[in-house]
């Protein structure tokens, strides 16, 4: 909620979409560490769509959740500025925004690895770069 207030503050359309079907899946058994991998996940997501479009042309983020066969879908896109070199977005360090920066896609990837319950998928288009994170929930 912080972020999408800052993201306003800054003068971001900020686009919020979430599923009513949400309420029907089942988030009972999810552990600490899979909620504290999730937050991470999508913190790092936020964090990098309110920079990226801060300093794009336009300046709108999208964040749609919805849900498809007992999995949670968190889409989240943003407009951005410059060129994106997709081959090396998941390494450490490489970043678009300067020196010292480019880890959090990173961790992103090992928290992924690592679990068998979280996929990402990544879509660039245009000016538009949209991260999807699917959660298994059973």
């Amino acid at each position: 909620h912080k972020k999408i207030d800052l993201m306003k503050k800054k003068g971001i359309e900020v686009y919020l979409q979430v599923d009513d079907k949400l309420n029907e899946l089942n988030f009972d058994k999810f552990s600490t560490q899979k909620n504290k991998n999730i937050c991470t996940i999508i913190g790092i997501f936020l964090d990098n769509a309110l920079e990226a479009s801060d300093s794009a042309l336009k300046k709108n983020v999208s964040i749609m959740l919805t849900t498809e066969k007992n999995k949670l879908i968190i889409n989240i896109s943003n407009t951005y500025k410059g060129v994106i070199d997709a081959s090396k977005i998941d390494e450490a360090g490489y970043s678009t925004k300067g020196k010292d920066r480019g880890f959090g896609l990173d961790i992103v990837k090992n928290i992924i690895e690592e679990s068998s319950y979280l996929k990402n998928e990544r879509q660039i288009t245009g000016s538009i770069f949209n991260q999807k994170l699917i959660i298994k929930i059973k």
